[in-house]
């Protein structure tokens, strides 16, 4: 009797485990979805009526990998990015040089915001953290309108 006893427990134990790893992988936090490059990004905004965000970054700058590592990650920056922006990352020094140098992006991260016909709405100069940022993003939509 304690051996069947036993098993249940072990069979309830596995199957309570494998229903937690279910639901942690079903609840895993999504990303933001970077487009590669801004072409693509500014047809895509057109098609949803949304703006581009893109984010000049250098390999060497600090507070560019806090923003990927702190800001970007967070739940509610996803969720406005997702639902109003094609986001693009472009390295100034590097595939995004160009275009760093029209838009007179000098200090890093800078994000630009666009229309989908490549007109600037607006930009953050620096590092910002996930409440703040989100924030900004819901005034740049607002701002946009």
């Amino acid at each position: 009797m304690q051996t069947l006893r036993l098993g249940a427990w072990v069979v309830a134990g596995v199957f309570g485990t494998s229903l937690l790893a279910g639901t942690v992988s079903a609840g895993a936090a999504e990303k933001v979805r970077w487009v590669p490059g801004v072409e693509a990004a500014k047809k895509e905004a057109a098609k949803g009526k949304k703006l581009v965000m893109v984010d000049f970054y250098t390999d060497w700058c600090g507070y560019c990998k806090k923003l990927d590592k702190e800001t970007y990650p967070d739940p509610a920056v996803v969720k406005e990015l997702k639902a109003n922006y094609v986001s693009v990352k472009l390295n100034a020094e590097k595939e995004g040089a160009n275009l760093a140098k029209r838009f007179n992006v000098t200090g890093y991260p800078t994000i630009l915001f666009l229309t989908s016909g490549g007109k600037e709405v607006t930009r953050i100069p620096g590092y910002m953290p996930p409440a703040g940022f989100a924030k900004a993003l819901r005034e740049v939509r607002a701002k946009s309108k």
